[in-house]
């Protein structure tokens, strides 16, 4: 099952809708920070906030996977 947000990119690319407690948002989100390292930093940052939130390991793992 996805969540919304990522049935909502499916449907439309640049929407910007992220859930913070989806692995995919969290990897879009960080993708879409590229090529800004420090960036892509600060997201990461973002979601190790929150412990609901995906490990840095899971998000970095579904990045390597994103097209």
């Amino acid at each position: 099952m996805t969540c919304p947000a990522c049935t909502l990119h499916a449907q439309r690319p640049t929407c910007g809708a992220y859930r913070m407690q989806c692995v995919a948002c969290c990897a879009r989100l960080v993708a879409s920070a590229r090529p800004l390292r420090h960036l892509q930093d600060g997201h990461l940052a973002l979601i190790a906030r929150d412990p609901s939130r995906p490990s840095r390991t899971a998000v970095l793992g579904a990045l390597k996977r994103l097209p």
